[in-house]
């Protein structure tokens, strides 16, 4: 058979040629240029001899400046510097902000100092206790997604009455399940505001050094099993001598206003003294729990039968990511030239790493949407037998545009009044815009925290992270950035 070659067959080859050329220009062209294909944005420079001398990298007026989003998200006045937007005059590190001066270092904490030793949460006991085939998530491709109206729903007509008869007769206790930088410091005041309820910040902050002194690995059976003893014995009243003395030699205690208060300097004078007080309020326990999940807290609720009430708090990776990178440039004294030289070609996830490391932490972009994928139940429909009256998704950006609704509609759910003086904490501390030059700042205009990344990441930083939680911004709910500047722009 003879082959010849037709004017065909050469059209053919040449297409096959060009579209091997554009695939392989593709695969092999820079994230940045790639996000330039979609973002229709004009990028301005960074110039890092502008960051060095003091934080301004960390307001976003050096590295990006889109006169176009002021309107969406603009600064409470020149020269704010909003590292932390958590609404509330407490950190995630464990000081109090009125103590804080910008010269000072921060001291690595359970956020910072253990990172290294941080492993993914998934293990082994995941499916040995059957959590994944039990609570469905987003590994599943389920085709439901966020509806900030649907736990609402759920329970806006219960009582006090009602909520106690679907679940037990005993006091809730109730766990706000978060992720570092994720705004539960103020989720978790909405409780320590309540002076019926003995609120704990952070109580497995002191596993750290538990661990250390037992020999135990981190996310090893013994660990998990560790932190469960731990949230048991809070919803016993009942704390261990070693649990007393390192969670009263550290910061963090000061967060707790029912033991500041009775103390009266924020001591905890005794393990059998602390139980005392915790029996006063008979029962009623809450506690924020950052790196957690639900296959931690469940035998808690199947095994002991305790009547938790489980607040599942997350964020917009974006936010949450330009939130540790507002931190880690807060410790701009320890940030080598090396560092900083990277941020021009990579941005600063990747330098500080907050992007992706091996092992992968809960610190990181991945690890963040890996917790959130594999935890969020964005449909009652979805909820397995044992959360069903106990599990409560909400945003932290839903917090941010109705504060005080969404915290009424959370003690509906845990089945508490809602009291005067937690209303005037909220309303305090979410509406008041000051100018201020304070890392820390108390006050926060709570719309402005929520969306502050559009302003202060840039374009490259914000790639990074859709193309790593495109999934999870779906899921809950997040509009592409794309898509929130054509929005802008057409309401010009």
């Amino acid at each position: 058979m003879e082959w010849k070659v037709t004017s065909r067959t050469l059209y053919w080859l040449s297409s096959m040629a060009v579209l091997v050329v554009i695939v392989s220009t593709y695969v092999f062209m820079d994230l940045a240029t790639k996000h330039r294909m979609y973002v229709k944005v004009g990028h301005k420079p960074f110039y890092l001899e502008q960051c060095l001398p003091n934080l301004s990298c960390a307001s976003g007026q050096t590295f990006t400046k889109r006169d176009e989003l002021r309107n969406i998200s603009s600064s409470n006045g020149p020269g704010d510097a909003e590292v932390d937007f958590e609404l509330s005059s407490l950190t995630e590190d464990g000081r109090a902000h009125d103590t804080f001066d910008i010269g000072e270092r921060l001291l690595p904490t359970v956020d910072d100092g253990n990172a290294a030793e941080e492993v993914d949460t998934v293990s082994a006991l995941d499916m040995k206790n059957g959590f994944s085939e039990d609570v469905r998530s987003l590994d599943q491709n389920i085709g439901y997604g966020y509806d900030p109206q649907v736990y609402v729903d759920l329970y806006k007509n219960m009582t006090i009455n009602d909520v106690s008869k679907k679940t037990t007769d005993s006091p809730p206790v109730i766990i706000i399940m978060a992720q570092w930088r994720f705004g539960s410091s103020v989720f978790g005041e909405l409780f320590n505001q309540n002076s019926d309820l003995f609120y704990l910040f952070e109580p497995l902050y002191t596993t750290t050094k538990l661990r250390k002194q037992k020999g135990i690995g981190l996310f090893t059976p013994e660990s998990q099993q560790m932190s469960r003893n731990i949230l048991r014995k809070l919803s016993r009243c009942q704390f261990d001598p070693d649990f007393v003395k390192i969670l009263d030699g550290w910061n963090g205690k000061t967060k707790n206003k029912a033991l500041c208060k009775a103390s009266g300097k924020c001591r905890i004078i005794s393990p059998s003294w602390m139980s005392g007080l915790c029996r006063k309020y008979k029962g009623r326990v809450a506690s924020k729990l950052i790196r957690v999940d639900l296959e931690l807290l469940r035998p808690l609720v199947v095994d002991d039968n305790i009547n938790l009430k489980i607040i599942h708090l997350v964020r917009d990776p974006r936010g949450s990511a330009l939130s540790r990178i507002k931190y880690k440039l807060s410790l701009s004294g320890k940030i080598s030239p090396i560092v900083r030289s990277q941020f021009p070609k990579h941005g600063r996830l990747k330098p500080f790493n907050l992007f992706s490391v091996t092992p992968e932490t809960g610190q990181t972009v991945r690890g963040m949407c890996k917790w959130i994928r594999k935890n969020a139940v964005v449909s009652p429909d979805l909820l397995p037998t044992w959360l069903q009256s106990r599990y409560y998704l909400v945003r932290y950006e839903d917090f941010a545009d109705t504060p005080l609704k969404v915290t009424q509609d959370l003690y509906r759910f845990v089945g508490i009044p809602f009291k005067k003086e937690v209303q005037d904490w909220v309303i305090k501390n979410t509406r008041e815009t000051v100018r201020k030059n304070d890392l820390f700042s108390t006050h926060r205009n709570s719309q402005v925290a929520a969306t502050h990344w559009i302003k202060d990441l840039t374009e490259m930083e914000v790639g990074q992270i859709e193309e790593e939680c495109k999934d999870v911004l779906e899921l809950m709910g997040y509009e592409p950035y794309s898509q929130l500047i054509h929005q802008e722009k057409s309401t010009r």
